[in-house]
């Protein structure tokens, strides 16, 4: 192992991120942080492992600086690939999911049904629209946080606006809390639409996205805060 080449390594890994929030999200003190970097300790094997799902990054890279950076996924052979999103589809029909799917994809209640308990499968279009709604990498049956749609990159425009013009996206988007708060809404935002069955042209979604993720930066708001903000000015807005 690179003592000095780790410290390296996990420097590059927080780039522009500050320490406190760095060693925050990796479970240090900041000056635990600062020692690893400084290559003047070795981090623990918990350390490694957060670091490495957190930020995607290769072990093997980030221990010995040899292959790509990026933790690569494993793809599936294609009945393990269906296994694993049926298993996604299921609890999520499990739990009453069943109309908002529908809706969303446009694939009926029978289709849905015949390919949930493995009598069927799904045409290459509907099971890509599958795996959109869920997020879901079909090669490697994973979730994708960081995987919008268009309809939902246009509701997320306003981001740039929001965090500022000299914050880069793609960075932004690394920190799961962010993404957390992202998904959050724009879920509940169409949780809304459908249960209210209003009618929101994406300008007017991505003015109540605007409004909360603002509010949410300025202070800290629970899971039922932010689904109340967007039920008020859902109801404000139509």
């Amino acid at each position: 192992m690179k003592v000095s080449g780790l410290g390296n390594r996990i420097r590059l890994v927080r780039d522009r991120e500050s320490i406190p929030s760095f060693a925050a999200k990796l479970g240090v003190h900041e000056s635990t942080l600062t020692r690893y970097e400084k290559a003047k300790s070795l981090p623990d094997a918990l350390f490694l492992f957060n670091l490495v799902k957190n930020y995607n990054v290769d072990l093997h890279w980030l221990l010995f600086e040899e292959g790509s950076r990026i933790r690569l996924p494993v793809s599936l052979t294609l009945s393990q690939a269906h296994i694993a999103l049926r298993d996604r589809l299921n609890s999520s029909l499990l739990t009453g999911g069943w109309g908002q799917l529908i809706t969303s994809t446009g694939i009926s209640r029978d289709t849905i049904r015949s390919y949930s308990s493995g009598k069927d499968t799904p045409t290459e279009e509907e099971l890509a629209r599958i795996c959109e709604f869920f997020r879901w990498d079909f090669e490697t049956g994973t979730e994708r946080k960081d995987w919008f749609t268009d309809t939902e990159r246009e509701v997320i425009k306003p981001l740039g606006e929001i965090i500022g013009e000299e914050v880069e996206i793609r960075d932004f988007l690394k920190a799961s809390t962010n993404i957390d708060n992202i998904r959050l809404i724009l879920e509940t935002v169409e949780e809304q639409v459908i249960e209210k069955k209003l009618t929101l042209p994406p300008k007017k979604k991505s003015l109540i996205f605007a409004l909360v993720y603002a509010a949410t930066l300025t202070g800290s708001l629970s899971t039922e805060e932010i689904k109340e903000k967007i039920i008020q000015l859902a109801e404000l807005v139509v």
